[in-house]
C-alpha cells in the first residue's frame, strides 16, 4: 500500500495537463512511463478551515487509472487526501482501488501517516501547486 502512494505522489512525471475546468475530472498528470493517468474531481474539493491541527485544508478526491499490462487489465485508485498549503503537508484519509469492470480490489479508511511533507518535484507538489492556483 505504501508503494502505491509513492507512486500516486512522490514519482516526478512530465507534465501538468491544463484541460478545462467544466469536466469533472481534469487531468492533473500523465506518467507514460508507468502507464498512469492522475484526475483531480474538480466538483468535489472542500475547503476546512481547520483540521487534525492544521487551518485552510483542502480535502480533494484524486482518481487514477495504471495500465496493468502483465495482469491484463486496468486498475483505477481513487484517494481522498488532505493537503495543508501554507505547510505543504498532505495527509491520506481513505483509498479505494478497482479492476477496470469494478469490482472492488481493495477498499478502507486509513491511517498510513500522519501529515507529511511534500517532496519537492513530486506530483504531490504538482498537485500542491494545482491547490495554490485555485487559492488566488
Amino acid at each position: 500500500m505504501k508503494k502505491l502512494i509513492f507512486l500516486l505522489l512522490l514519482v516526478p512525471t512530465f507534465a501538468l495537463a491544463q484541460l478545462p475546468q467544466s469536466d469533472r475530472w481534469t487531468l492533473l498528470y500523465d506518467n507514460p512511463k508507468i502507464n498512469q493517468k492522475t484526475y483531480i474531481d474538480t466538483q468535489t474539493i472542500t475547503v476546512l478551515d481547520y483540521l487534525d491541527g492544521h487551518s485552510k485544508v483542502y480535502l480533494i478526491w484524486l482518481r487514477t487509472y495504471t495500465d496493468l499490462s502483465t495482469t491484463h487489465y486496468k486498475e483505477r485508485v481513487d484517494a481522498h487526501m488532505a493537503f495543508d498549503l501554507s505547510q505543504s503537508q498532505f495527509e491520506m484519509k481513505s483509498i479505494a482501488k478497482f479492476k477496470d469492470d469494478g469490482t472492488v480490489i481493495d477498499n478502507q479508511q486509513i491511517k498510513i501517516f500522519n501529515w507529511a511533507d511534500i517532496v519537492p518535484e513530486s506530483n504531490g507538489e504538482l498537485i500542491l501547486n494545482y491547490l495554490k492556483r485555485l487559492n488566488k
